[in-house]
Formats: structure tokens, sequence, C-alpha cells
């Protein structure tokens, strides 16, 4: 379970720090999938595809659970739910790992720093 605990904060910490300095979604995100630009002109995609938790081509975890490994949901600035990218202030992640038996599941709220 500390392999898990581990790999999941790992990805989760990295996540919130990046989307923290979202500048613009540049694409109509969904609960498996977030695209956007940061502040310095870089297009970032974190997405699940099977067991596989992606920012861009590269690997942050292949311990996502397969059905519901990550899941976005995104809040507006007033803490309701949105799904009109020009709307969006915050953004929930919520990561679920599994090995063999064992399961861990951590989430963070996130407020976009850069979006007015």
């Amino acid at each position: 379970e500390r392999n898990l605990v581990f790999n999941a904060r790992l990805a989760l910490n990295r996540m919130v720090r990046e989307i923290r300095q979202a500048k613009n979604i540049t694409a109509q995100p969904n609960s498996t999938w977030f695209n956007f630009t940061d502040i310095n002109n870089q297009t970032i995609n974190f997405y699940q595809a099977g067991n596989y938790l992606y920012r861009n081509s590269d690997e942050l975890t292949s311990l996502l659970d397969p059905s519901e490994g990550l899941i976005f949901s995104y809040f507006d600035a007033t803490g309701n739910a949105t799904n009109n990218t020009t709307l969006m202030r915050q953004v929930n992640i919520r990561l679920n790992l599994k090995s063999d038996e064992q399961a861990v599941n951590v989430e963070s709220l996130v407020r976009f720093r850069n979006i007015n």
C-alpha cells in the first residue's frame, strides 16, 4: 500500500502544481481528460488510457483503476458544477489507484490562478 500511496501523491502533486498555472482551457474537458495552456504557453493534457495516467505523452503512473482511475469535476467561481469552459475557475482531481487487492484514493480541489 505504501507504493500506491507514494504513486498517488506524486502524480496528484504534479497535476495540482501544473493545473494551478493554467491560463487557458484549450478544449472542452471531460471527466477523464483535461487540456490547457499554462503561463509559459505550453499545452498540457492530462488523461487516462486504460490503467495509465499521462501528462501529454509522459506516463505518470500505470496503477490507475481502469474503470474510474482519473475523475475531473469542474466548478465556477462560486463552487457550482459547470461544463462551460469560460466559467471554469476550479477543478477537482480524483485519482483511484489499484494494485492486486489494495486500493488508494486521493483528491484535491485546484483553483486556477491565471484564469479570470
